[in-house]
């Protein structure tokens, strides 16, 4: 299973949107998808695949804690895996897009940090969770906080690769430059930016410059800057390339793709 954490330390940077046009596409394309929302606003979860935060990570994470590896010394993933599986999956929600999502919490991060001081560390459990689910799923999409938090940086760890996303503004690419440490710290790599330009605040001269800045300081995804009316998508709970699949929006979240299978990312 592929891992990929789409991460930038600052907000509003457009992550939970393209997480779920990304997670939408690829199903369509026939792969098994996965998201977890490690965001206790649970903006891709709830907002975008309009699933209920009843039962979300937080539940996968408790059964991985008590069920998992790191409580039964001696014995591995494998061993577990039959009992663990089944644990997970039923915090597992499944979508009308062919997309199945662990939603996130506002119990998450606490819980995170509870654990980091009594036990296992948090990128263990993350990575614990994740391999539970191997062989059910060919690609995990990570939606993160936007900060450098525990939470985010489990999810670094868990990656296979982090793909920042950042808006054409001063603030976002001092977050990218924050994500890219800690992946480096990780032992990850942040494969790719994924420049988003759809705001009227992220156009102009500046914006130019700083767009500028962003592509000679790191390998950029083609940008995602096609117009939609993304508050309607929003409101209805559809991805974008469902709401509006021929919008010039859903064209960029296309080639973004293609450009991240390219590179192996995804």
């Amino acid at each position: 299973m592929k891992r990929v954490a789409f991460q930038n330390a600052n907000g509003s940077t457009a992550k939970s949107t393209s997480v779920a046009a990304l997670a939408y596409l690829l199903a369509e394309q026939g792969q098994r998808v996965l998201v977890l929302d490690l965001d206790p606003q649970a903006n891709v979860s709830k907002d975008w695949f309009g699933v209920g935060r009843e039962v979300g990570m937080s539940h996968a994470v408790q059964q991985i804690v008590a069920n998992g590896p790191s409580a039964w010394p001696g014995l591995s993933v494998e061993d577990l895996r039959p009992d663990l599986r089944r644990l997970v999956m039923r915090a597992v929600q499944h979508t009308d897009y062919g997309v199945d999502v662990l939603a996130g919490d506002t119990r998450l991060q606490a819980m995170i940090e509870k654990w980091h001081d009594l036990g296992p560390a948090p990128e263990l459990l993350l990575a614990e969770l994740l391999d539970a689910l191997d062989e059910d799923y060919d690609v995990a999409l990570m939606d993160c906080k936007g900060d450098d938090g525990v939470l985010s940086q489990a999810a670094a760890r868990a990656a296979t690769d982090v793909v920042g996303v950042a808006t054409p503004t001063i603030k976002a690419i001092n977050g990218l430059k924050t994500i890219k440490a800690e992946a480096d710290k990780a032992g990850s790599q942040m494969r790719a930016v994924m420049p988003v330009i759809i705001r009227p605040r992220t156009r102009g001269a500046d914006a130019d410059d700083i767009y500028a800045n962003m592509q000679q300081l790191w390998p950029t995804t083609p940008p995602i800057r096609g117009a939609a009316t993304i508050e309607y998508a929003f409101a209805t709970h559809q991805p974008i390339p469902h709401r509006e699949p021929n919008s010039d929006l859903s064209g960029d979240y296309r080639a973004v793709l293609a450009d991240l299978i390219e590179r192996g990312v995804l």
